[in-house]
């Protein structure tokens, strides 16, 4: 059983066989914000996602969901609609799952959920939205994260470089389509997932002076959509602007966002056979691209920071860019950025205006992707992984980390007292809300409450050497690679690099909870 929520997210996605769709066109808008062009989104990979949200990655998932594999009819794909069935069977159950884990980890009140599109707000709809209880106004949910189904018979991403004028207009509707959705939600973010690939989007709006803005023609709403007979979703129309009273100043936003101009969209694309250590999976790259639409700032604007970077609100208030995370300092090495001024942006090697809250959490800073290995002990890896853009050329580190009971960890991590540490602010479109991180989560050994004298089962022994009181403890290898020993009724797991071999012992290089560690080779 894997042991993270990362791990699960790397399983092998289940199979399909779409080889009985026909080819055709894709569904159409007139009122569609027109796009003709992508760029690469080049920050959307493996490494820069896990260092951004390594906290819920890495935390422990004792009964990560096991969806049931169905007959072979269930895997059949022959329409789009049979697709959505197949993902709502297949594959947002984990996702939705481990949205409420990284909502126990972060001790956030709010757990978001990959709904159908019909659920929420806005024209269309979108195949796929993302909603919150929060955002439940008048028996519909604020879609947050609109995606949409296609099937890769009648749209796939290299149709973009088509020398066939037609493929090219092929190519052109989907994203069109996610663009006006997103613009609909006022949501910066989206995605298009097929049977052969997920493709994850960003939106930006051009730059443009208030007097070209003023003379641009607004798009005029339609009176009514249809859906075609393929089951593809059809958006004909523009709903009529919100309500104030509804969605507050989001309805202005909202009603102009759909009457501007906007950039080419970025785009990362995943395939769907892609699994494994050290690669950006589809599900990661979902699961991921929830936890950016849920935490940070997510409206649409120009120029957008460096995803993994923080914005200094004072001397000892930082919060992630991306992730919504706040702290009173951040890792040294780290991009500190001025969101409305991009020139602003510097990297604070030195971290002198940052404040150390205590020795161990510099271990929760440290680059997730920094000492990664290829152990080749986990799944097995696509002939083509060296060719992929994503990933990196060695094994993901584990980090500290309790695998404690799921019951432990979530009961650690409900709201309880006031702290000072972090705290996660997330952010919906009927406003913010925050809410502090409980100290006594366990999802990573530099974040472990310390040690206290009780009967629990933990250090065996301790020996004094070389001016260090050592804390000795049992050690055992790991399924997938690395050690892990026994503390405070719990597991830890490590990889190999975290220790240092002395003849027939082992010694964790750096300090966990407080304490130099120790214990025979296994």
């Amino acid at each position: 059983m894997a042991e993270t929520v990362l791990d699960v997210l790397q399983m092998p996605n289940p199979w399909l066989n779409a080889s009985s769709v026909s080819g055709g066109s894709n569904t159409t808008g007139r009122d569609w914000i027109s796009v003709d062009s992508w760029r690469p989104w080049t920050e959307f990979t493996f490494e820069t996602l896990l260092s951004v949200f390594q906290r819920p990655l890495m935390a422990s998932w004792r009964n990560p969901p096991v969806v049931d594999p169905g007959s072979d009819f269930d895997h059949d794909i022959r329409d789009e609609l049979s697709l959505d069935y197949f993902l709502e069977k297949f594959l947002f159950p984990i996702i939705n799952r481990a949205l409420e884990r990284a909502a126990a980890v972060n001790s956030t009140r709010e757990v978001f959920y990959v709904s159908p599109g019909s659920w929420c707000h806005g024209s269309g709809p979108p195949d796929w939205g993302l909603v919150a209880v929060s955002n439940l106004f008048e028996g519909k949910y604020n879609n947050i994260l609109p995606g949409d189904t296609k099937l890769s018979a009648k749209w796939q991403p290299w149709m973009e470089q088509s020398q066939s004028e037609s493929e090219r207009y092929q190519w052109t509707l989907p994203i069109s389509q996610v663009n006006t959705y997103a613009a609909d939600s006022g949501c910066r973010y989206g995605y298009i997932i097929t049977d052969q690939h997920f493709v994850a989007l960003r939106f930006s709006k051009e730059n443009v002076d208030l007097g070209s803005a003023s003379s641009r023609p607004s798009r005029i709403p339609q009176s009514s959509h249809q859906r075609v007979a393929s089951g593809e979703t059809d958006l004909s129309s523009i709903m009529d602007a919100m309500s104030l009273d509804s969605f507050g100043a989001q309805s202005f936003i909202d009603n102009n966002l759909l009457n501007i101009d906007y950039q080419a969209p970025e785009y990362a694309v995943i395939p769907w056979s892609t699994s494994g250590r050290r690669r950006l999976t589809v599900k990661m790259a979902l699961f991921c691209l929830c936890l950016m639409a849920a935490g940070g700032v997510t409206h649409i604007e120009g120029n957008y920071p460096p995803l993994d970077s923080w914005n200094q609100q004072d001397r000892h208030r930082f919060i992630h860019n991306t992730s919504g995370v706040l702290s009173k300092r951040v890792p040294p090495g780290a991009t500190i950025v001025n969101p409305s001024f991009d020139e602003d942006q510097h990297s604070n090697h030195d971290n002198t205006n940052a404040e150390l809250l205590r020795e161990d959490e510099s271990y929760y800073h440290r680059d997730p992707a920094a000492e990664l290995h290829d152990d080749n002990q986990a799944y097995e890896e696509d002939s083509d992984a060296q060719n992929e853009p994503v990933g990196v050329d060695e094994e993901s580190d584990q980090y500290l980390h309790s695998s404690t009971q799921q019951e432990q960890d979530d009961r650690r991590a409900t709201p309880g007292p006031p702290l000072t540490e972090y705290s996660h602010q997330f952010g919906t479109n009927q406003g913010w809300f925050r809410h502090q991180e409980a100290e006594t989560d366990v999802s990573l050994g530099a974040l472990e409450p310390e040690i206290e004298n009780t009967s629990h089962p933990g250090p065996s022994r301790s020996a004094q050497r070389s001016g260090r009181q050592y804390t000795e403890v049992k050690i055992q290898k790991r399924m997938l690679g690395g050690y892990k020993f026994a503390w405070k009724g719990g597991e830890v797991t490590t990889t190999k690099e975290e220790w240092k071999a002395e003849g027939d012992m082992l010694k964790l290089k750096k300090k966990f909870d407080g304490h130099y560690i120790k214990g025979r080779k296994p």
